[in-house]
C-alpha cells in the first residue's frame, strides 16, 4: 500500500510539473514578445536619430558653402 501512495505522490509530482510547463512556456513567448518589440523601437529610434544626425550635418554643410 505504501509503495502504491508513493508511486501515486510521484505521479501527481510529474503532473504537476507538467501542468506548469506550457504555463512557463507561454510566460517564455510573451516575455520573448515583449524584448522583440523593444529592440523593433529601439531600430526605429535609432534610425531615426541617426537619419535626423544625417539631415543636420547635411544642412550644416550647406550653409557653410554659401
Amino acid at each position: 500500500m505504501e509503495s502504491l501512495k508513493l508511486q501515486l505522490k510521484k505521479l501527481k509530482d510529474n503532473y504537476d510539473v507538467m501542468v506548469s510547463f506550457p504555463k512557463i512556456q507561454e510566460e517564455i513567448q510573451i516575455e520573448m514578445g515583449k524584448i522583440g518589440d523593444d529592440i523593433l523601437k529601439k531600430e526605429k529610434e535609432l534610425k531615426l536619430k541617426t537619419t535626423s544626425e544625417l539631415l543636420s550635418k547635411t544642412l550644416l554643410e550647406k550653409v557653410e558653402s554659401l
